[in-house]
């Protein structure tokens, strides 16, 4: 869109008697330059604030940034855990927006037949490579199977701006009587 300009008349004086045409070539020039043309040119920065916009005037799927950007969720099937890391439910892929911001992982779950002295440990794999970089443990001093509930948050601090990434829960148990069971995996990147 380009600068809107008056017609070569004008200004108009008091008295003046106004050509249809000219008057016409002015407000057409307008419609022409607002009906979906609009350009920074047109717009000084931070004309368009929050205080400017009636409430619910731009809906979320209209925002490309600044939208709260809930993205996937799934709930895994249960699973008997193992002394080696095996993937709980399918990867998620995550979309992260641009500009990014910090991608949040949310894993809730329950652990059964959790003996006395076994160790359960989880991770979670960004593109295949360790995003927690430590492994996260969680062990048992209880007699007895236990069944535990566990609430994890990771969080990516270095997404890729408009990129994919693949996120990846991964867990294994000492022992072998474990099964881990209802378990969700929520993805977002929190929008400001």
């Amino acid at each position: 869109m380009g600068i809107i300009s008056r017609h070569a008349n004008a200004p108009y004086q008091d008295g003046e008697i106004l050509s249809g045409a000219d008057l016409e070539t002015d407000i057409q020039g307008i419609f022409t330059e607002f009906n979906g043309n609009i350009s920074a040119a047109n717009i000084a920065d931070s004309a368009v604030s929050t205080a400017k916009i009636a409430a619910n005037a731009v809906i979320q799927s209209k925002m490309t940034s600044g939208a709260a950007s809930a993205s996937e969720a799934q709930v895994a099937a249960d699973i008997a855990l193992t002394a080696a890391y095996q993937t709980v439910g399918a990867p998620v892929v995550h979309v992260v927006g641009n500009p990014a911001r910090h991608v949040i992982v949310i894993v809730s779950c329950s652990v059964t037949g959790f003996t006395l002295g076994s160790v359960l440990s989880l991770q979670l794999l960004k593109d295949g490579v360790s995003l927690t970089g430590i492994n996260d443990a969680q062990g048992n001093s209880s007699a007895g199977p236990v069944s535990i509930i566990l609430n994890r948050t990771y969080v990516d601090l270095a997404p890729t701006a408009g990129g994919t990434h693949t996120y990846t829960l991964q867990a294994k148990h000492t022992a072998a009587s474990a099964t881990m069971t209802k378990t969700t995996i929520v993805i977002f990147e929190p929008r400001s």
